[in-house]
């Protein structure tokens, strides 16, 4: 799924349909997302989750922990012969 549809199926923005070119409607769009106060207040809910939950750090630290282990070599890659 792409990210822009992911945003919009969770009410946290619209997705633009690929190759928009009125200026009249995308402005009607961008003022849609800033006046209708729904938008908002669900943006100010996903924040508090992501803050809750660790944020941008705890997911780094994941992401660091997944390479580390990812990279780690296995026994078998030690060259070591069963007998």
């Amino acid at each position: 799924m792409r990210f822009a549809e992911r945003v919009s199926e969770l009410g946290l923005g619209l997705s633009l349909t690929e190759g928009l070119t009125d200026p009249k409607r995308l402005r009607e769009l961008v003022e849609r997302l800033d006046t209708e106060p729904a938008w908002r207040e669900r943006v100010a809910r996903f924040q508090d989750s992501v803050r809750e939950g660790g944020g941008a750090v705890r997911a780094a630290e994941a992401l660091l922990r997944f390479a580390s282990a990812s990279a780690a070599p296995r026994p078998a890659d030690r060259g070591s012969v069963e007998a």
